[in-house]
């Protein structure tokens, strides 16, 4: 079964043209040892990392000090608000399309593919963009461009 490659369509009518990929065999996070600037909490849960948001659409899985919480995406948000300031030791993906973030401080955010939403994604730095499509199992990606 052939996938067509996603496609972004700018605000001026120009297009662009993303893959879709694997995550670990075809694209890894590189994303690590970088300070979480702030949370925004509107519809979704963005975490700001410099010039990178994290954007999380679906309940997600935190992890602290032995306890677990299951969050919504703007909803009962107090554990994972009290965990600020820290840093984003390391960030990977697995490859059913889990997004998994661990922090210096030792807790741990966990977001799996959701079965028909966009569950997460990643904008930047720049305009490098990474989707977790509904489903999961692979991702889509836009590659920084020049005069995007």
């Amino acid at each position: 079964m052939s996938i067509d490659p996603p496609f972004i369509t700018q605000s001026d009518g120009t297009t662009r043209k993303g893959r879709m990929v694997h995550p670990g065999r075809d694209w890894d996070l590189d994303l690590h040892d970088v300070e979480l600037s702030y949370f925004r909490i509107d519809h979704q849960t963005c975490l700001q990392f410099g010039d990178t948001v994290i954007q999380i659409g679906s309940p997600l899985t935190l992890r602290v000090e032995g306890e677990t919480y299951t969050l919504d995406e703007a909803k009962d948000l107090g554990p994972l608000l009290r965990q600020y300031p820290d840093t984003l030791a390391t960030g990977t993906v697995d490859e059913d399309g889990t997004l998994r973030l661990a922090f210096r401080r030792g807790w741990t955010v966990d977001v799996p593919p959701d079965a028909h939403y966009e569950a997460w994604q990643i904008a930047g730095p720049g305009n490098a963009l990474v989707v977790c499509p509904p489903g999961g199992g692979s991702l889509a990606v836009w590659a920084n461009t020049e005069g995007s």
